[in-house]
């Protein structure tokens, strides 16, 4: 359970992003208020989640997957240039999410 609380909140955080671009710097305001809602849910879902993972593993997690998502999403969605620099960098990042989850507490 603890992981579907983790994942949902990053999903909630990568649309509550995403919806902040499409929101064009804050002029489409009905976007920024979902955003708001969903940043909301989010860390309330976070809350849950912090229960049940130690700190130093869940914050490292939750941030890191919801860059890789969210710069996936520009990369797919907004035609952002993909660099090799950028592919690297997420990779390491995500061998980093698999060090932290291969420790042997919790």
């Amino acid at each position: 359970m603890k992981w579907i609380y983790l994942l949902c909140s990053v999903g909630l955080e990568v649309t509550a992003t995403t919806l902040l671009k499409v929101s064009e710097g804050n002029s489409k305001w009905w976007y920024t208020i979902i955003s708001i809602l969903l940043y909301t849910l989010c860390f309330w879902l976070m809350g849950y989640a912090m229960k049940l993972f130690e700190l130093s593993r869940i914050y490292p997690i939750w941030a890191s997957l919801g860059m890789i998502a969210t710069a996936i999403i520009g990369f797919i969605i907004y035609k952002e240039p993909i660099t090799v620099l950028k592919i690297v960098s997420m990779f390491v990042i995500l061998i980093g999410i698999i060090g932290l989850n291969w420790q042997t507490s919790n």
